[in-house]
């Protein structure tokens, strides 16, 4: 396969990374089931009783991050996510 059409499908899937960040950033108060559904879809891995509030931002929409169990982060989260990122069990962030 061509560099050029790698290129082509990694944008392709960067983008629909991103939707799904969009998506969940739009998301209402009311609507967390909608929120924990979209990022089971987006990280690579999240367990159980984790909670981000919106605003969430990352490179590839949380791609390549994998969270324990209990983990919350407050609003604003900000991850460079271009290479993988590991948070343990019950991790608290506060920003």
């Amino acid at each position: 396969m061509s560099s050029c059409l790698l290129n082509f499908f990694s944008q392709i899937k960067f983008t629909a990374c991103l939707e799904k960040l969009y998506d969940f950033n739009a998301t209402r108060p009311l609507e967390g089931e909608k929120r924990t559904k979209l990022l089971k879809e987006m990280f690579a891995e999240i367990g159980d009783g984790c909670y981000i509030e919106p605003p969430f931002h990352s490179n590839w929409g949380g791609h390549h991050v994998h969270f324990g169990k209990n983990v919350y982060a407050n609003f604003g989260l900000t991850l460079v996510d271009d290479t993988h990122i590991y948070v343990g069990d019950h991790t608290m962030w506060s920003l």
